[in-house]
Formats: structure tokens, C-alpha cells, sequence
């Protein structure tokens, strides 16, 4: 396995939008090459990335293709409705609602929130 990965924190821009055709060149070339690793968070880009993963990614690409990663942190997710839109973003960023197997919630313990019960 290859170990590197596409960060999709800073993508190319066509002024205030992802510059979707660039975009999905750079993805395409990644995989070419033989890597397969995506990681993107909701505050990427003012929330642009994910769409743009959506675009370049996860409607082009086989799912069992690639390695798709998210953040989600308490700076956007305080409350219960609010965790409850990780699902939306999951979905934006085209990658199947029910799938992931690996959950990382850094501040989670320091939330009072019944974490499981949402799931």
C-alpha cells in the first residue's frame, strides 16, 4: 500500500469556487499513481470540499477504489441536531451514509452528548 494521501484542505480555486475540472485532474492523476487515500473535514475550504470531493471522487470512482476520511470536531457539531448533519455531510461528499468503520471524535469525551445513541 502506498502512504499518501490527497488532503483537500486547500484545492484549486476559481476565485471564491473549486476549480472542479483542475480539481478532478489532480484526483484522477493521484490515482493513476497507485494512491487511493482522501481526507477532507467540514471546515475545509468554508465547506466547499466536499461537494468538490463529491464531483471529483465519489461519483467517479468505484467505492471500493479509494479511502475516504472526515473530521467532524466539536468547533461545528455542539449539539445533538447538529451531530445528526454529519450524516448530510457524509452524503455531500457522496460517500455511502452507513459505512464507516473507523470513528475518530477527538473532543468527544468532553461532550455531553449520548454519542451512541445518535448513531
Amino acid at each position: 500500500m502506498k502512504k499518501l494521501g490527497f488532503g483537500c484542505m486547500r484545492l484549486p480555486m476559481i476565485e471564491k469556487e473549486v476549480d472542479i475540472e483542475q480539481t478532478c485532474r489532480m484526483v484522477d492523476r493521484f490515482m493513476e499513481e497507485g494512491f487511493n487515500y482522501f481526507d477532507t473535514a467540514h471546515g475545509y475550504i468554508s465547506k466547499k470540499n466536499e461537494p468538490a470531493v463529491k464531483a471529483c471522487l465519489t461519483s467517479r470512482y468505484p467505492r471500493e477504489s479509494y479511502i475516504l476520511t472526515n473530521k467532524l470536531t466539536s468547533n461545528y457539531f455542539k449539539t445533538k441536531e447538529e451531530i445528526k448533519a454529519a450524516k448530510a455531510i457524509l452524503k455531500a461528499a457522496g460517500h455511502p451514509v452507513n459505512e464507516p468503520t473507523i470513528i475518530s471524535c477527538p473532543t468527544c469525551g468532553r461532550t455531553k452528548i449520548d454519542l451512541i445513541a445518535i448513531a
